[in-house]
């Protein structure tokens, strides 16, 4: 963990959290980054007041989020990523309550890749979550090969 100030935009930021998500799923091969807390980067499923509120409530900070990412090497599946979101110390009951507050009317309750998971998807694009101990795991999939999303969930912890 790094406590110093200023953000840490280097890869393995965070090297336990990364070596969670899948470097190669069906073909499809990953590159894994990760931040801290200080220097998660815009466009990340955070509302910043929710997520302040969720810290607030719980008693942390900003310290203790990390957050790694799994990001399509191949152009033709950019579309897809997958995210470890991850709380030091909160329970997965407040995070998962935090985690589908915001969930819009097609998300549903769904097992896939063996795993109990909200969200949706249709013909190879989909989008889903699951919240395991400390750690939201988020799976999106568009334009990569059919089954990429449950195969990835499959791999996930």
């Amino acid at each position: 963990a790094n406590d110093t100030e200023g953000p840490t935009l280097i890869p393995g930021a965070v090297a336990e959290l990364e070596s969670k998500l899948p470097t190669e799923v069906n073909g499809v091969t990953f590159t894994r980054t990760s931040f801290d807390g200080q220097s998660i980067p815009i466009g990340t499923p955070i509302g910043d007041s929710e997520l302040e509120q969720l810290l607030k409530d719980s008693g942390k900070s900003l310290g203790d989020v990390r957050v790694a990412m799994a990001t399509p090497t191949d152009t033709t599946t950019m579309g897809s990523l997958v995210m470890a979101i991850q709380i030091k110390g909160i329970s997965s009951d407040k995070l998962l309550a935090w985690a589908t507050k915001s969930l819009d009317s097609e998300a549903q309750k769904t097992t896939l890749g063996g795993k109990e998971v909200y969200g949706s998807g249709a013909q190879g694009m989909g989008a889903y979550f699951y919240v395991k101990g400390d750690t939201i795991y988020y799976v999106v999939s568009f334009g990569g090969p059919a089954g990429l999303a449950e195969a990835i969930i499959q791999k996930l912890p």
